[in-house]
């Protein structure tokens, strides 16, 4: 529970939690970091005491990554000052901290893969010029799709490095953790449908629809990650993961060995199904939300 024991807490959690507040906490990219973790008890002690300071707390419970025994967990609130040992299913906010100190380095990951130095030696999108598939955007992934002219989503799109959940490998996470409701038929807006779907320009609508309703799983995942410092990450629609796959060698990084999740439910059975893509050979079908798959965040822009 000591000031700083939260590293160490959040890298065991991650290790054993395919979804939760460590995980959320660990996915973030804020200043291009990928050390950011959930905080022991006594340092989340500290940020209440500086939490004018820090700014923009809920008046609600927030997690430690502080465990109490195999159901309990510390926690605070951050309205009434108390602390207290909540279950661990119980949903409480999370902000991640990071610690750094005179020695700290700007060396290269340890777990930075091939596919990580060919995105740091692509070259930028220039600004106000074209950008082309295999370039640097300016989240800091790689262009993966160009449309031939600009949409109202936007005209381009890029898929996050290969170690942007700060591993080796992509992230897995079942599609929701809400099964047998179907997130496309609680939308009546004629403009909202028109937001969601599977085609290009689809994922952030779906993935904004997703987090509404989903405590965790794919799109918070996603939609968590906070490369080049920006906030609107997304799980890609089945047609933009289609794109993914036709230049994963360029984009790089990906687990050949199982399948990918799309944001787009099942045309067929959307309450408990959803479209996937394996990218071991080119197949893509739906499954069960509950499945266990990986996950790649994309972005859109112009």
């Amino acid at each position: 529970i000591e000031i700083g024991n939260g590293k160490g807490n959040t890298q065991l959690m991650s290790a054993s939690c395919k979804s939760g507040a460590a995980n959320l906490a660990s996915a973030y990219r804020g200043g291009g970091k990928s050390d950011w973790f959930l905080p022991a008890l006594d340092e989340l002690k500290q940020m209440y005491v500086n939490k004018t300071i820090i700014g923009d707390f809920a008046t609600d419970i927030y997690w430690s990554s502080s465990e109490v025994n195999a159901s309990l967990a510390q926690a605070k609130n951050f309205n009434s000052g108390y602390y207290g040992s909540p279950n661990k299913d119980h949903i409480g906010y999370v902000r991640p901290v990071r610690a750094f100190g005179p020695t700290t380095t700007t060396s290269a990951n340890p777990v930075a893969s091939a596919a990580d130095k060919a995105a740091a030696a692509a070259i930028t999108c220039p600004v106000n010029g074209k950008c082309e598939i295999g370039n640097k955007g300016p989240g800091g992934g790689i262009v993966f799709y160009v449309a031939p002219e600009p949409q109202s989503w936007g005209q381009y799109l890029e898929a996050a490095p290969a170690t942007w959940y700060g591993t080796s490998t992509d992230p897995r996470a079942p599609w929701c953790d809400l099964t047998n409701v179907s997130l496309t038929n609680t939308v009546t807006d004629l403009k909202l449908k028109n937001l969601i779907g599977e085609e290009i320009g689809k994922g952030k609508g779906n993935t904004q629809l997703m987090t509404t309703y989903c405590k965790s799983g794919a799109a918070n995942l996603a939609s968590a990650y906070r490369g080049g410092g920006k906030s609107d990450w997304f799980l890609p629609s089945k047609d933009e993961l289609k794109q993914m796959y036709v230049n994963k060698t360029t984009i790089g990084g990906f687990a050949t060995e199982h399948y990918y999740w799309s944001s787009s439910e099942s045309n067929t059975d959307s309450r408990s199904s959803a479209w996937w893509r394996g990218f071991h050979y080119s197949y893509q079908s739906t499954d069960g939300k509950t499945a266990t798959y990986y996950v790649r965040p994309v972005r859109a822009f112009s």
